[in-house]
């Protein structure tokens, strides 16, 4: 490695073409011929670059850490509300759990990235009509259109948080991909601090029962349902503070799957047309058909909005336009199973929102398909794929808006 060092010290591309090769038998052949180089540029680039450490320090921010503490007191307070006022868990929680989730996240942006004080009190003043209007719905365990509220819900709370994430300075579309991206890298994040909790519980349980102590019902009663609410939060500040955290693991994971679902998700099709189940006449089928096609659709977009910066490589748009050509195919067996449905039995609120979502998610899935299929050509920038994903968000925002509104009141709480 010296030598080779030696023989390119005026070649920046031989350089960083021998750092990448091996990294650690790079910096300690450098650090030794150093001492005997003359100085230029390029050397004392190499110099600072091998030797620059980044001391991240969590607590910097006595303010945010303060906040921080002040926001995780209020969702853990909301965790609790049917143990401190005597609610029944099964009409709480299904109404609220969206809150628990996103309004931490939620006040966590107001605080972090400075929203106008209209937006703020905006996006507020959405979380308490929201809140009012979920929790003074009839209680009726049978209601599909309580069910879809409750769901849908969820997805509008998501879709609203987009408006107080990230700096005003960067253009609409920026913002709406640095928000996709956020949640891809939260996902990972908090999928870490969920295995990480999962161990210590398991060890502190296991270190109380060893003493003659059951902890088991308090544990998972009391501290769990915090503590997994607190998740989302804690993995958002700890990306904040220390992007680095996730920011090659993220894309890593994204390379990775789509891949392996490409493959699984053809292999699923050519076994299904062998298979005696009926996409027509079965309905629990038709709904893992339609968890199917939501999870290819995530995996569609984390991967692309992952990329969305850097851009993507041509080998991973043909990889992603394969897949969105499958799941279109998916998309379409789905869809038509719903008319069928539609066309025999009548419209339900069921049908009729999963009629409209896949409707939006197969003219998504169309635009994204050309547009990838206008990259391979060479027609389009491939970093302007995922620009299609951000413009149809405040389409599925509108969408869940009208499920949870709507519904209950067109189909009469039925």
């Amino acid at each position: 490695m010296k030598e080779l060092i030696l023989k390119n010290l005026e070649d920046a591309q031989g350089l960083e073409a021998l750092y990448q090769s091996d990294r650690k038998a790079f910096k300690a052949a450098f650090q030794e011929l150093y001492p005997g180089f003359v100085i230029s540029p390029l050397l004392e680039y190499w110099e600072v670059r091998l030797n620059y450490k980044t001391n991240v320090n969590y607590f910097q921010d006595q303010r945010t850490v303060w906040a921080l503490f002040g926001i995780a007191v209020l969702t853990a307070f909301i965790v609790k509300i049917p143990t401190f006022f005597n609610i029944d868990y099964d009409f709480f929680y299904p109404r609220n759990i969206g809150f628990m989730v996103f309004l931490p996240l939620c006040l966590f942006f107001a605080w972090k990235f400075k929203a106008s004080w209209q937006i703020r009190i905006s996006i507020l003043g959405l979380f308490v009509v929201s809140a009012i209007y979920i929790n003074l719905l009839p209680q009726n365990n049978q209601s599909d259109t309580f069910a879809l509220a409750c769901m849908h819900l969820v997805l509008f709370l998501w879709s609203s948080m987009a408006f107080l994430y990230g700096d005003r300075l960067l253009s609409l579309w920026d913002r709406r991909m640095e928000f996709l991206k956020f949640n891809g890298d939260l996902i990972v994040m908090s999928a870490l601090l969920v295995l990480a909790g999962g161990i210590l519980s398991g060890i502190t349980i296991g270190l109380f029962q060893v003493i003659g102590f059951s902890i088991d019902h308090f544990y998972f009663e009391h501290i769990v349902p915090v503590g997994l609410s607190l998740v989302p939060l804690l993995a958002s500040y700890l990306i904040q503070v220390n992007p680095q955290l996730v920011d090659k693991i993220s894309p890593l994971i994204a390379r990775i799957f789509s891949p392996v679902v490409l493959v699984m998700l053809f292999a699923y099709l050519v076994a299904m047309s062998f298979s005696e189940k009926n996409l027509y006449t079965d309905r629990e089928f038709l709904l893992i058909f339609n968890i199917l096609l939501i999870g290819v659709m995530a995996i569609i977009f984390f991967s692309l909005s992952e990329s969305y910066k850097q851009g993507t490589s041509k080998i991973q748009v043909w990889i992603l336009f394969c897949l969105a050509i499958l799941t279109i195919i998916v998309n379409s067996f789905a869809l038509s199973a719903i008319l069928f449905r539609i066309d025999q039995y009548g419209f339900t609120p069921n049908r009729l929102a999963v009629l409209g979502s896949n409707c939006l998610m197969l003219v998504n899935l169309v635009l994204l398909s050309w547009r990838m299929f206008q990259s391979i050509k060479g027609n389009r920038e491939r970093s302007g794929i995922a620009l299609i994903i951000a413009q149809f968000i405040p389409l599925y925002l509108a969408w869940a808006m009208l499920v949870v509104y709507v519904f209950p009141i067109l189909f009469q709480y039925k």
